[in-house]
This record gives C-alpha cells, structure tokens and sequence, in this order.
C-alpha cells in the first residue's frame, strides 16, 4: 500500500501537537489534532486522486482523448457536412461529454473499490464499466466519421457490428 507525503505530514503534526501540549489538557490536544486533519483532509484527497490518475494514466489518456476526437471531428461534421454549426452549441456539447466521461467513470471506480475482494467478479465489472465510458465519446467519433466520409469509412458492415456490440454492452449492463 502506497503512503503519502500528507499522511506522514498528518501523522508527524499530530505526535507533534501531541508533545508539545501539556499533559493534562487531553481536550485541547484532541481539538488541535482535528483543526490540522480538517486542515490538511483536502490535500490527502487530492493526494490520493494524483496516486490513482498515476495508476489509470493510459485509460485516462484513452478517454479524454476520444473526447477530444468527438469534438474535432463533431466540429468538422457541423461546421462542413450538416453546415449547422454554433458555438455555444459546440462548446455544449464537448464540456457536457467531459463532465459525464468524468463523473460517471469516477462513479464507477469507487464500484470497482466495493467488490475489490472478490477478484473475478470485479475484473469482469472493471472491463464492462471502462469498456462503458469510452464507448461513449468512441461511438459519437465513429458515427461522426460516417458522416464525414459520406459513409464508407468505417464500412457499413463494420458499422453495424460496432453498433451492434455496443448495444450489446448496454443491454447486458440492464440486467445487472
């Protein structure tokens, strides 16, 4: 298990506290320990999450850039092919895309930490999720480039299977 900077500044500020207080006043050690833990409790959060974006950066590279890819070939489809392009739209539609990719994959990370104990049952649930959140700016990509490429890119056969799987992906998250 991975220790931190702040949870040893945490630990040391207390033994500190702890010290220099007078013996008897066990009250006033007890609310200096809390006053500095509610001080420094954001900066281990944010500790923690730097640790886990460390772990996940590839997975995170993957989806943030999909959604970057979404809303350059999005951009590219209204500005050029649907001719239908606004700005607040535009920036709408790329800053909603972010918001949902990153509240739903932090959502289902913390699922993924309630079922680490049970090994198999949490790597099917970690794929199924990730797999999840990427299809969503993924797909918008592709069904983007079909426009774009006045439908031959990807082909129509490949299309259909990729929307066929990620419908697939969908109905077999309803069951669950």
């Amino acid at each position: 298990m991975k220790t931190s900077f702040i949870a040893g500044l945490i630990e040391s500020l207390r033994v500190l506290i702890s010290a220099s207080a007078p013996s008897g006043l066990t009250i006033t050690k007890t609310s200096a320990t809390l006053k500095m833990a509610a001080f420094l409790a954001p900066f281990a959060f944010i500790d923690g999450i730097q640790f886990w974006v460390a772990d996940n950066a590839l997975y995170l590279n993957l989806v943030i850039g999909a959604v970057f890819l979404d809303w350059i070939l999005g951009t590219i489809k209204h500005l050029f092919w649907l001719r239908d392009f606004r700005w607040l739209e535009n920036l709408k539609g790329v800053l909603v895309k972010l918001i949902l990719v990153l509240a739903i994959g932090s959502v289902f990370e913390g699922l993924k930490l309630l079922t680490k104990e049970i090994d198999f049952v949490t790597k099917y649930f970690i794929i199924m999720l990730r797999v999840s959140v990427f299809l969503y700016p993924a797909m918008s990509v592709i069904r983007s480039s079909r426009v774009i490429s006045n439908g031959q890119f990807p082909p129509q056969g490949l299309y259909n299977k990729i929307e066929q799987w990620a419908s697939e992906i969908g109905k077999e998250k309803e069951k669950q």
